[in-house]
């Protein structure tokens, strides 16, 4: 909460001019922006407290804010409280030119939704959720979209990008899915892919998850992008139930020996699958795997290096056991009746991991 309230406050800077900052709330979180605005080089400009319930030496009645004009008001208090913005307006405050107030903004079933803090959906979400965490959020969607559980939550600068005829389908009523956008963060899912629901994509600040069009990933799946990182996933692709993938280790490992980190770059890594890959049940993708069009990733796979074009490779950890492959979404007689541009003889460097 506390780093949205100051993001908030960093878009607000134009509008704060020379004002003094007051934080209405005299709870914990208070301290926490007074620490944080020190560490912005802010500290300068807060100014005091003022709470309606709590009364100190060190916390003044919200009174002293009818003087519109002089200060600046931050709203520190978790929830969404309309009596606080009611006497903020009373008192002829207005929205961002004069306080700024964090709480979490729900949008179900509203096509083209905009909001005083720039967030914004254009096209109908249908059932899903939207919650907005900060501002300039923007969702853009696409027609033909339809979801039955689907929660979506987007912090600031968040960009969400769903194209046409975009399914997110369940096994089951209670199945529910789950994307997650941090700050500065991007998801694209291009035009007829299909997401059965019960899993989760998550994007850290400014990494990005992209779809593209006609890939069908079924349930359980875990989609992971770190921080400035990226999961990238080709078009026509079919990806089978308890897919993972996590594009960077998650944790920081250091050598006991030397104390030195032993996964530096974790914090920027991909995960790239070109088009038409198939991916067998409960596979694991981890950073800086990268599979070639048209290969076969067997099932109880872990993927961490690069796979060619047209190959099978399966293992732990996956090994090419067979090249010169292709594959097709329907039951057919013919080599002849795959789309040609996924079918092509495995262009296979020296150093590639292959199964003896």
């Amino acid at each position: 909460m506390y780093n949205t309230t100051l993001n908030l406050i960093r878009g607000a800077l134009p509008n704060i001019k020379k004002r003094k900052i007051v934080i209405w709330g005299a709870g914990k979180g208070a301290q926490e922006i007074i620490n944080m605005l020190a560490s912005e080089g802010l500290g300068d400009r807060f100014a005091f407290i003022v709470d309606s319930k709590v009364q100190s030496p060190s916390v003044k009645n919200i009174d002293v804010l009818n003087c519109k004009g002089k200060y600046y008001v931050v709203v520190s208090i978790s929830g969404y409280h309309p009596e606080i913005e009611d006497q903020l307006m009373r008192w002829g405050y207005e929205p961002e030119l004069d306080y700024c107030y964090y709480y979490k903004r729900y949008v179900e079933g509203i096509s083209d939704y905009s909001d005083k803090l720039g967030n914004r959906v254009d096209g109908n979400p249908g059932k899903a959720e939207i919650c907005f965490v900060g501002r300039d959020a923007r969702v853009k969607i696409g027609t033909g979209f339809s979801c039955s559980n689907l929660k979506i939550l987007m912090e600031t600068g968040a960009s969400l990008e769903i194209g046409e005829n975009v399914r997110i389908f369940n096994e089951t009523s209670n199945d529910c899915a789950r994307w997650k956008l941090k700050e500065g963060s991007v998801m694209i899912l291009r035009n007829n892919v299909s997401l059965q629901s019960k899993g989760l994509i998550y994007c850290a600040s400014h990494g990005g998850v992209y779809i593209d069009d006609g890939t069908t990933i079924l349930s359980n799946h875990r989609i992971v992008a770190s921080s400035k990182g990226r999961v990238a996933i080709g078009k026509d692709c079919l990806i089978s139930h308890d897919f993972a993938a996590y594009s960077n280790d998650m944790h920081p490992i250091f050598s006991v020996e030397s104390g030195m980190r032993l996964n530096n770059n974790c914090r920027k890594s991909n995960i790239d699958i070109g088009d038409h890959v198939w991916v067998g049940f409960r596979t694991t993708f981890l950073k800086n795997a990268c599979v070639g069009l048209g290969s076969i990733i067997g099932s109880n796979s872990m993927v961490s290096k690069s796979y060619p074009n047209n190959c099978i490779a399966a293992g732990i950890p996956a090994k090419v056991i067979r090249e010169n492959a292709a594959w097709s979404k329907e039951d057919i007689d013919s080599i002849e009746m795959i789309d040609r541009e996924y079918v092509g003889y495995t262009e296979i460097p020296t150093d590639f991991p292959i199964a003896e």
